[in-house]
């Protein structure tokens, strides 16, 4: 057993840490060994969930308590962590955190893999995730990759804290917060569990989270009454491709995405068309109504209109498609020469809507 007294920082735990594994241990084994008292690991509660119908927003490694944020709990595994004092930070980056929360919530974090089963919310329900990532230990794009799943599915491959920043146009010179976020469904027992997963390097890390009640969707991108969600999907990988015609790239834009969801994987394409990977069903959709997001490809409301494959397949009695939490996939501004191509990283939610 190995005791590390107080945790305060990766100033005084990490230091140890990286010494450890120096000499040979692994990150598993040195995770199963240590006993940090203060903190300790978060506890788990799902034997006796309290009534969380309305959401919960948790200082993952931290002790907040202010009435909208929870201290740590619900989880296991992981290594609590606090930001150094003279770490210089922008947590609340407009260009990559849509919801602030509190600095104080910020400033702690739990890095190693870990997973989170939050219990005692709707079952069935809709909720809007709200994951916050900050990294105040490395300084470079490509230092920390990993992945994390949601409910069994991935949400978030390759992901690199800084990299997301940096992409956005942070300096690399602080830390910068980065929100992700999920519209996604609670099963049936109000469960929704968060596993973050070691990926092509180093550790996961995650600051918070939030679960909250979904109302993303605007009014106008609202489908049409009698129809029910067979899920939402998320884009694990996407890019929207732009054509360079009189100078711009201002034209219509082809996507290409990835997209997971409860039932596998859909392959998204020019059409726009979606196509279940295990069965094969297609659909064809065409915009119905938009609402702008700045920066960033537009929020859509798209009417089905074609069918193919299977009758009993996944998309067979989808009639509408809502594209929400868009995050980048913009027309660039600049001048271009007619015929070139340009492809824009993007990432959303598609929920489909049927009979």
């Amino acid at each position: 057993m190995v005791t590390l007294g107080s945790f305060t920082g990766r100033s005084s735990a990490a230091t140890r840490i990286t010494r450890k594994l120096g000499s040979g241990l692994t990150v598993g084994a040195l995770a199963a060994t240590l006993v940090i008292t203060g903190l300790g690991s978060p506890a788990a509660h799902a034997d006796d969930p309290a009534p969380l119908a309305g959401g919960v927003q948790i200082d993952v490694g931290g002790s907040v308590n202010d009435g909208t944020f929870v201290p740590d709990q619900y989880g296991t595994g992981g290594i609590p962590d606090t930001k150094p004092a003279d770490a210089a930070s922008l947590p609340n980056w407009g260009p990559t955190v849509a919801h602030p929360i509190p600095d104080a919530v910020w400033n702690t974090s739990r890095f190693l893999e870990s997973s989170y089963t939050v219990p005692g919310l709707t079952p069935g329900g809709a909720y809007q995730l709200r994951l916050y990532f900050m990294d105040w230990y490395f300084s470079h794009p490509g230092q920390r990759i990993f992945d994390v799943d949601v409910n069994g599915s991935p949400f978030l491959i390759n992901f690199d804290i800084i990299g997301t920043a940096v992409a956005r146009g942070a300096d690399g010179q602080e830390a910068f917060g980065v929100e992700r976020d999920l519209s996604l469904t609670a099963d049936a027992t109000g469960t929704v569990r968060i596993d973050f997963i070691r990926g092509a390097a180093n550790q996961p890390q995650i600051n918070a989270i939030s679960l909250v009640p979904d109302d993303s969707a605007p009014a106008a991108l609202t489908p049409p009454a009698g129809l029910h969600s067979i899920g939402t999907y998320h884009v694990v990988s996407g890019t929207q491709t732009y054509t360079c015609a009189n100078g711009s790239f201002a034209g219509a834009s082809v996507p290409e995405a990835t997209l997971s969801g409860p039932a596998g994987q859909v392959h998204h394409f020019a059409g726009p068309s979606w196509q279940s990977v295990s069965d094969q069903s297609l659909i064809t959709a065409t915009r119905t109504a938009g609402v702008n997001v700045a920066g960033s490809i537009p929020e859509l409301l798209l009417t089905v209109n074609s069918h193919s494959g299977p009758t009993d397949g996944l998309l067979a009695q989808v009639q509408n498609v809502q594209r929400l939490n868009t995050s980048g996939g913009a027309a660039p501004t600049t001048a271009c020469t007619d015929g070139d191509t340009t492809a824009v990283p993007y990432t959303a939610d598609y929920v489909f809507w049927a009979n």
